[in-house]
């Protein structure tokens, strides 16, 4: 026991971010899913993250197994490198309108706010038709991002979160009809739930 504790205060030892529990791919690491571990320097390996803030609510761009070490590379830094869909529920689909600022309340509209979506009709009813002229698809899309042209800073977009089959009637309003955004006010957002409205035909 005593020359166990002289040998071992000579080996040199360096804290290490190290996997609590199991990690899948794609989901964001919480405080309680890392630790700090303390590991001979010799068995190190190059590029393993030291510090739990270098951890701690990146996203895992692989499994991760409980008791890794975890790695620079197993680890998305932030939203632009890891994306728009390592925030996505599972159950949500992001997808992207390509409504031009006139059409989108002047392009002011910023992510995290909420748009109703509105269809109108193209070409002139015929006559008798009682098929309104236009009307609320969809409530309460929240936008996920805001799309400008890289060097012109051009408004060509949102990217809205919608469930799957909010997002097949999306693609047929965009086919089918013109499509207008309306900003949902910051008051009319608490909690409430979205409103699927389909037009009558």
């Amino acid at each position: 026991m005593l020359s166990l504790s002289v040998v071992s205060s000579y080996v040199k030892s360096e804290s290490v971010v190290v996997a609590l529990r199991d990690l899948e791919p794609y989901r964001r690491i919480a405080a309680g899913d890392v630790a700090l571990r303390d590991v001979p320097v010799k068995a190190v390996p190059r590029g393993c993250l030291k510090r739990l803030s270098d951890a701690v609510g990146c996203c895992t761009r692989s499994r991760i197994l409980s008791g890794q070490i975890v790695m620079s590379g197993h680890v998305a830094g932030d939203r632009a490198e890891a994306g728009l869909s390592y925030d996505l529920p599972a159950d949500h689909r992001g997808i992207f309108l390509p409504v031009p600022a006139s059409r989108a309340v002047g392009g002011v509209v910023k992510q995290g706010e909420r748009v109703d979506l509105i269809v109108a009709a193209r070409g002139l009813a015929a006559p008798g038709n009682t098929t309104p002229g236009a009307a609320t698809a969809l409530k309460g899309l929240r936008v996920l991002d805001v799309v400008k042209e890289s060097a012109s800073g051009e408004f060509l977009g949102v990217v809205v979160l919608a469930l799957p089959h909010e997002c097949e009637l999306i693609a047929k309003h965009l086919e089918e009809g013109s499509v207008y955004l309306s900003l949902v006010p910051r008051l009319a957002q608490a909690e409430e739930p979205r409103t699927e409205v389909r037009p009558s035909r």
